[in-house]
């Protein structure tokens, strides 16, 4: 093998350090995470039932229109981007399809991506709210953020809502609806019972997570219910889900972070 040769895969490994060390950190910090909440884990909470894409698509089917046929197929429009995971856009996509609501409200903007998804796949008559903290990074939270979403409320380098208002047509574009402000302090009455659809996508922490899906639950309509991403892959979020089960009907979709809620009481 030459020098140069060995010099290069050197300096490849050594480009790949920092993400390294980032990915050990992030599990430490979940692990860390998970333990110190371990004795709400302990309190006999079962863990939560895994279903594949399809099943779990069939169950929201089910959940939405019970005596609705399945929907006829259709072609499908992604925005896909190098920095996201095709698998859980195409399932988003999908059970916007399958669930068809007429009102979404999304927590967590970020650049837009997933509302610009969500425009694409409900009908014309869909109104999609999206909510996030302002970009300025100044604007006091309820609750701490946790470590690793920083990065998150910052948006370093990520114009707030940045993708929206750029699909092709503009009436999808208008169907999308920016608020911002935090999602722990923000009025939700105007909202309340006129969602089909929430997609629980902000910050990570436990606190958060549970005063989002609070607030989501009060915003459903009968038969709406609640998109969790994330599930996993963020200690708060795992947690919070694992929690939630205790009375209402969760499940993971298997090889996505995605985590559905029925708000059911369990007897």
């Amino acid at each position: 093998m030459s020098l140069s040769v060995t010099i290069a895969r050197w300096r490849g490994a050594l480009k790949a350090l920092p993400g390294l060390a980032r990915d050990v950190l992030n599990y430490v910090r979940f692990r860390r995470a998970i333990y110190q909440s371990k004795e709400l884990l302990d309190r006999g909470v079962p863990l939560i039932e895994w279903v594949n894409p399809l099943q779990a698509l069939e169950r929201v089917h089910r959940h939405r229109f019970p005596d609705r046929p399945w929907p006829e197929q259709r072609e499908l429009a992604l925005e896909l981007g190098p920095d996201g995971n095709a698998l859980e856009i195409l399932y988003l996509a999908l059970i916007c399809r399958v669930a068809d609501p007429a009102a979404v409200f999304e927590i967590g903007t970020y650049e837009g991506r997933t509302a610009n998804v969500m425009a694409l796949h409900t009908s014309p008559a869909c109104r999609i709210h999206t909510l996030d903290l302002p970009s300025n990074g100044k604007t006091e939270t309820r609750f701490p953020i946790a470590e690793g979403d920083r990065k998150w409320r910052e948006k370093k380098g990520v114009a707030l809502g940045g993708r929206l208002g750029k699909l092709p047509r503009a009436e999808d574009n208008s169907r999308i609806v920016q608020r911002l402000g935090d999602s722990a302090a923000f009025d939700y009455s105007p909202y309340r019972g006129r969602m089909d659809l929430v997609f629980v996508d902000g910050a990570h922490s436990y606190d958060y997570v549970m005063s989002d899906v609070r607030n989501a639950l009060a915003m459903l309509t009968p038969r709406g219910f609640i998109l969790m991403h994330d599930f996993l892959t963020h200690a708060g979020v795992t947690l919070a889900a694992n929690v939630l089960q205790r009375e209402h009907e969760v499940f993971h979709v298997a090889g996505t972070s995605f985590a559905i809620l029925f708000p059911q009481k369990k007897c």
